[in-house]
């Protein structure tokens, strides 16, 4: 199980890298409209998380 765990937190990290990477490019070229749905994505997977201990309320975006 532990395995498991480990591979679905990495994939998570590494979903989460790709698109924060993508938040950068498309705010260094003013792509708002793609910037905002990079945004979307990564609140839709922050919102996975709200009832964590550690989840942080500035990622609630509704």
């Amino acid at each position: 199980m532990a395995g498991d765990t480990d591979r679905a937190v990495q994939a998570l990290n590494d979903v989460v890298r790709a698109l924060l990477g993508q938040a950068r490019a498309f705010r260094e070229w003013g792509n708002e409209p793609a910037l905002a749905g990079t945004w979307d994505a990564l609140t839709m997977i922050a919102r996975q998380w709200r009832h964590h201990p550690d989840f942080l309320e500035i990622w609630e975006w509704e």
